[in-house]
Order: structure tokens, then C-alpha cells, then sequence
């Protein structure tokens, strides 16, 4: 996640990656990865899963204090339940993680 942040940041503003005292920083943690049953068909079977990856982000603007935020992010992605988990997993994280890094790219940079 972090890594996606920082490339998405590098690449789509002029802003540069410092180690200490930037004008903007984030800090997150993941608070919860789950899955479900999603489109139960004949027989009470679920069709599909879903895999729901949550994070809680703070957003700290030192040049306005008043931009701050903390908020939860959530996003999904669903599969075919004939799948396990693990054989489709790090392609659906990728997606996730698109999805995550676009939502707190956009709740943090669009006012920039």
C-alpha cells in the first residue's frame, strides 16, 4: 500500500518523497481483511466471494493544518467461489490496491 501511494504521488504531481519534514504526510494501518459469501444461487450457495480489504489513514498538511484528516478507506473485489482464495489473491489485492491509493489519492491531493 505504501508503495502504491508513494508511485502514484511521484508520478502524478511535481511533489518529491523527503524522509523528514514534508509537506504532507500519511500514516495508515490496516484494520480489517475479510471475506464473504456475495450472489447466493439455488441451494443457499454463494456464487461469488468477496474480499474486502480496510484502512484507517491520517493525512497531515503542514503547510494547512486545517486540510488534516483521518478516515477509513474500504475496497472490494469479488471472485467465483469455486476459487480458493490463495490461487486469485494477489491479483485481487492488486486491484484493491488501486482502488485504495485512487480514494485517498483524491480525498488528500484534489484540493492541492
Amino acid at each position: 500500500m505504501t508503495e502504491a501511494l508513494q508511485d502514484k504521488l511521484l508520478r502524478q504531481t511535481s511533489l518529491d518523497q523527503m524522509q523528514e519534514k514534508g509537506d504532507l504526510e500519511f500514516e495508515g494501518q490496516i484494520t480489517g481483511y475479510d471475506t464473504r459469501p456475495m450472489n447466493i444461487s439455488e441451494g443457499d450457495l454463494a456464487a461469488e466471494t468477496r474480499l474486502t480489504v480496510t484502512i484507517k489513514v491520517k493525512y497531515t498538511n503542514n503547510k494547512s493544518p486545517d486540510d488534516n484528516w483521518e478516515k477509513t478507506f474500504s475496497a472490494y473485489e469479488d471472485f467465483n467461489s469455486n476459487q480458493i482464495l490463495s490461487s486469485v489473491e494477489d491479483e485481487l489485492i492488486v486491484d484493491i490496491l488501486d482502488k485504495l491509493t485512487e480514494d485517498i489519492f483524491n480525498a488528500s491531493i484534489a484540493n492541492w
